[in-house]
């Protein structure tokens, strides 16, 4: 009768201490979803950004290139022969050039920000699988990714800043375009 009083009373904290456990368990994988999900909504809203700025800047460079075939064909049917004008149409030419360079420039920088953007994913896949493997350790393991999560937090920012950055650059290309083709706007008034 002891033997079976002891047998039912170390069953029952034995089962006891698995409930706590469980809980303990479910609360942790609960916390880490919504902070995953939530790093995974800011990467999206700067994917999103990145995407609508690509997409301006395709828009001004077609512009662009519409003005600057505009300005070709007045300076092609301008030319009468005269060698100012052949001389005006060799500095269209390097202006064209050095804006040309320019965008190409501003080109490579968005897709360095693009590679960066897909490395901080990637970064965050194998953290999420990291936190999934390990969360049997979960004392250890929950001060290691609130430090993880501070990083990205700052790389986030980093990203954000650089974009911001990077949207400055391309305000100024653009109002630098504007200058040079309405000094080219006027140059060809002033042959007409």
């Amino acid at each position: 009768m002891k033997y079976t009083l002891f047998i039912l009373v170390s069953f029952l904290i034995l089962f006891s201490s698995c409930v706590v456990s469980k809980q303990k368990y479910d609360e942790l994988q609960l916390e880490s979803d919504t902070k995953i999900k939530n790093l995974n909504n800011q990467i999206d809203k700067l994917v999103g950004d990145f995407n609508l700025m690509r997409n301006e800047l395709s828009t001004n460079n077609s512009k662009k290139d519409m003005l600057i075939d505009e300005v070709n064909q007045k300076i092609y049917g301008l030319s009468s022969s005269q060698e100012e004008i052949k001389d005006e149409l060799e500095t269209v030419k390097d202006k064209y050039k050095w804006t040309s360079r320019e965008s190409n420039q501003k080109d490579k920088t968005i897709l360095e920000l693009n590679k960066k953007i897909n490395r901080l994913q990637k970064s965050l896949e194998e953290n999420k699988s990291n936190f999934e493997n390990t969360l049997s350790t979960h004392n250890q393991n929950t001060n290691s990714l609130k430090e993880k999560i501070r990083l990205l937090e700052k790389q986030n920012k980093l990203y954000t800043s650089q974009i911001k950055r990077l949207r400055e650059k391309i305000n100024k290309s653009v109002n630098k375009r504007s200058e040079i083709i309405d000094t080219l706007k006027n140059k060809s008034d002033i042959i007409k």
